[in-house]
């Protein structure tokens, strides 16, 4: 449904703030691959963002998710 989907991209949206915060406060000590990994996850998580597909969406969080847990 499309509330589904509005929700799914309102948990990815705050998931790239937090991502995108926590790598600005930890700068330096986050391991460079690491970062590389994670910025590059944030790239692509906000390319989906505008997706109407809850799938695509949820699985960008998902990955996401599994990033910045390392």
């Amino acid at each position: 449904s499309k509330r589904e989907v509005v929700d799914a991209r309102n948990n990815l949206d705050s998931l790239i703030f937090a991502c995108e915060k926590s790598l600005k406060e930890n700068d330096g000590k986050v391991d460079a691959s690491l970062k590389k990994s994670l910025e590059e996850e944030i790239t692509q998580a906000k390319k989906v963002l505008s997706s109407d597909k809850l799938e695509e969406v949820k699985a960008a969080t998902e990955k996401l998710k599994g990033v910045a847990h390392k």
